[in-house]
């Protein structure tokens, strides 16, 4: 998001204030794409007097120019101005996409998306782009169609901004990112597809490699700060359960020839043998890992 700022070249080139608004009107201004000429074109053409035309706010990379009130019917889309809140884009409606995504032009994307979700809020503007059926609706009476629409829809035979490049998608997510809402992506008003603005997601991509990493760092190996190779939780886990198997062995056969020697079963013990290996296997179960407490007590009889 860019920072805010804002132009005020008020005009008082208008119809006076709408008695409704049912559309946000997109124009391309036919002018470069690059700062300084919202500003211009807006001082320099706009509000001269001999020119029959106003806008409700203008936007370039730079600033966002306010013109007309919003409230008030600017002179920009014929049958449409008393119905519309009118804004120019600077650019052509002959650029492609991507000259559209530049990073001026994006900038400027981001500042309509700031100043249309709030326009959006004040007038009741649902976030959707209106096809040319719904356009023609409400030139013909239908008060109850509201949404976003464009020059060339409402002048077809005259208009053709603000062309068929022009990132509408990116647009709306702007709006949407001002405006805290989350809808269904719309249909593109100039025909064509719109791709779907993911911000924040995570792309299939992603997940497979997230998928992976974590299968590797659970069950096979991973590499972490460098180091390769290293075990994962499952290797580690098996060798435990290898060395308690083994450990587990060894006690039970040294369980059984206690179990014997207190039945008095007549072993010929070798209690020299018997302390070397009860201290070799507490040694070996301290190197291995495991928490053990034992006390082991060899009562010698006299024979």
């Amino acid at each position: 998001m860019v920072a805010e700022h804002i132009t005020n070249l008020p005009s008082s080139k208008s119809s006076g204030k709408r008695s409704r608004t049912q559309m946000l009107v997109v124009h391309s201004a036919e002018t470069p794409l690059a700062a300084g000429y919202a500003a211009s074109v807006t001082n320099n053409w706009l509000n001269r007097s001999d020119v029959e035309a106003s806008i409700n706010a203008f936007f370039g990379p730079d600033t966002t120019v306010r013109s007309v009130n919003t409230d008030h019917a600017a002179w920009h889309a014929t049958w449409a101005n008393g119905l519309s809140v009118g804004y120019e884009f600077t650019g052509y409606a002959a650029l492609t996409r991507a000259q559209w995504l530049t990073a001026a032009g994006k900038n400027m994307l981001d500042r309509a998306g700031r100043e249309m979700a709030a326009d959006a809020k004040i007038y009741g503007i649902p976030l959707r782009y209106l096809t040319t059926a719904e356009v023609n609706a409400i030139a013909n009476g239908n008060q109850t169609i509201k949404g976003i629409a464009t020059h060339a829809q409402i002048d077809p035979a005259n208009r053709t901004d603000p062309g068929a490049g022009f990132p509408f998608d990116v647009l709306m997510g702007a709006i949407k990112r001002y405006s805290g809402t989350i809808t269904p992506p719309p249909a593109s008003p100039q025909g064509g597809t719109i791709t779907p603005i993911q911000e924040d997601e995570l792309s299939a991509k992603d997940v497979a490699e997230i998928k992976q990493h974590i299968n590797a760092l659970l069950i096979n190996t991973y590499t972490s700060n460098g180091v390769k190779n290293l075990p994962g939780v499952r290797p580690i886990l098996v060798e435990n359960q290898k060395r308690m198997g083994a450990l587990a062995g060894k006690l039970d056969a040294q369980t059984e020839l206690i179990k014997q020697l207190a039945k008095g079963q007549g072993v010929t013990i070798d209690y020299a043998e018997v302390e070397a290996a009860a201290a070799a296997g507490v040694a070996k179960a301290i190197a291995d890992g495991v928490d053990l407490d034992a006390t082991v007590t060899i009562k010698k009889d006299a024979q």
